[in-house]
């Protein structure tokens, strides 16, 4: 073996572990912002890019703080939420990748009634979801995230506050 085929096999062999390693960073990037959605774990400052952007059925906001005060607004401690995603494919490009998923979120009070195992849900939604994530000096950032509704059975009432401009 040449010199010049060891040193292109060892670049290749850099570019796939590269690709690999952005892949488990951009999926572990998605599943924590679902365990701080779900859980209240971790710190949302980590997961989102300062000029991050959402698109929901709970509103369309840009920005860190307006991102983060959304999913606030819309996952409340007197409630359980449970997001429940497979499917992901992560699309590399660079210092950029765009994600899929299939969702499952089920709505529940936090309170099991008295003589129950836990409380009993609410409300599903199943959907779709697509994320941006870039590359920066602090890790991969989401910078775009959009959720759309494929399905619903239940009820919200009672269970997520509607917008602040709904009357």
């Amino acid at each position: 073996m040449t010199g010049t085929t060891h040193d292109t096999d060892l670049t290749q062999l850099q570019r796939q572990f590269q690709k690999l390693s952005d892949r488990v960073e951009i999926t572990d990037l998605v599943r924590r912002l679902y365990r701080w959605l779900d859980e209240g774990i971790g710190d949302p400052r980590s997961l989102f890019a300062d000029d991050a952007r959402a698109d929901s059925p709970g509103g369309q906001v840009q920005g860190i703080d307006r991102v983060i005060a959304l999913a606030t607004r819309n996952h409340t401690p007197d409630q359980h939420q449970q997001h429940l995603v497979t499917n992901m494919l992560v699309e590399l490009d660079g210092d950029h990748a765009t994600l899929y998923t299939n969702m499952l979120l089920t709505f529940a009070p936090s309170t099991p009634e008295p003589g129950t195992l836990a409380p009993e849900a609410t409300a599903q939604i199943g959907g779709r979801s697509r994320f941006e994530a870039t590359r920066t000096a602090e890790g991969w950032r989401l910078s775009m995230v959009h959720h759309r509704p494929m399905w619903f059975s239940g009820s919200l009432e009672g269970v997520t506050p509607p917008p602040p401009n709904a009357s």
